[in-house]
């Protein structure tokens, strides 16, 4: 390598996609990414911060659960576009209280299988409101509802369909999709295929 090239490439976003692996099990722990201040901190520290793109800010694994992911060695891939750490994790990695955010297997038919057992209640960890499930599944209720709102799918869709009717059955098709909400989040109902 010239000198003139850098160690590692940053996307245009200024971020670079890091894969997490244990060092002991060799098991993929997660994937997240990484700024130069995320680098930056986890060089001078020994332990893993990584760049939130929801939140907009640095984090350091571990800093809400103690859970944290000592580093062992960084390794940079052939076209020095992404990152792989080897780790001494802490405790389990995933928010969701697994040992590894890898936790379901995907089937053939679509369908998820448990692999892993859960190590920690994420209530008990981050406390009621932080693993946030209902507040995504929610969010994405009501903004599945605002689309068909502005996407006539009537011929498709009873939601659609209803939410141009204003006779009062929108009431009960929004207990229908919260019926099949739960249901997804379980992994006992979906539509058809996997993205549907």
């Amino acid at each position: 390598m010239s000198e003139a090239e850098p160690s590692v490439r940053w996307g245009d976003d200024g971020l670079i996609p890091v894969v997490t692996q244990d060092e002991r099990s060799g098991d993929v722990l997660m994937v997240a990414f990484m700024n130069a201040e995320a680098l930056a901190a986890t060089r001078a520290t020994g332990y893993v911060h990584y760049w939130s793109r929801s939140r907009g800010k640095l984090w350091c694994k571990g800093e809400t659960s103690g859970n944290r992911q000592q580093v062992v060695a960084i390794f940079v891939n052939c076209d020095r576009n992404s990152l792989l750490l080897r780790v001494r994790q802490t405790g389990a990695v995933c928010h969701d209280g697994y040992p590894t955010c890898y936790y379901r297997r995907l089937e053939p038919d679509d369908s998820l299988t448990m692999v892993r057992e859960r190590v920690f209640d994420p209530a008990e960890v981050y406390g009621v409101d932080s693993n946030n499930l209902l507040t995504d599944a929610t969010r994405l209720l009501y903004g599945a509802y605002a689309w068909l709102r502005d996407h006539d799918l009537s011929a498709e869709s009873g939601t659609s369909r209803r939410l141009r009717i204003e006779d009062g059955t929108i009431e009960g098709r929004v207990a229908d999709e919260l019926t099949e909400l739960a249901g997804v989040l379980d992994g006992s109902h979906r539509h058809g295929a996997f993205r549907d």
